[in-house]
């Protein structure tokens, strides 16, 4: 048993300090702040991509209803149901993608339908 002495102590020690540096490093809290971090960035990013698409689609579509005549309908035209235009995986959540684009379709619409025609 003596001649294994010197290794189980090297053992129990490198053990002992491994288990101090994950309990260190999870104590620090950055693996877990620095990925809410990068989630928070691509939502972000996310959500403006989803209004400058969700914008210009509004815009877009609500200009061709007032020129072709047809009644305000912003929630009839398929961007406005679908709303996923321009999204990516990276942005996480996609009903929340959906939702920021939706409010920025309505306002673009709005802009579209009445723009010059007040």
């Amino acid at each position: 048993m003596k001649k294994f002495y010197p290794y189980v102590m090297a053992l129990a020690l490198m053990s002992a300090s491994a288990v101090y540096g994950l309990a260190q490093t999870a104590y620090s809290g950055q693996p877990v702040a620095n990925a809410f971090f990068q989630e928070h960035r691509e939502w972000e990013e996310g959500r403006r991509r989803a209004q400058e698409v969700g914008h210009e689609d509004g815009f877009n579509d609500g200009r061709r209803d007032f020129d072709t005549h047809h009644s305000f309908r912003p929630t009839h035209d398929g961007n406005y149901k679908h709303a996923d235009h321009g999204f990516d995986g990276r942005f996480g959540d996609r009903d929340r993608y959906r939702e920021a684009y939706r409010e920025a379709y309505a306002r673009g619409y709005h802009e579209g339908y009445y723009r010059d025609h007040r």
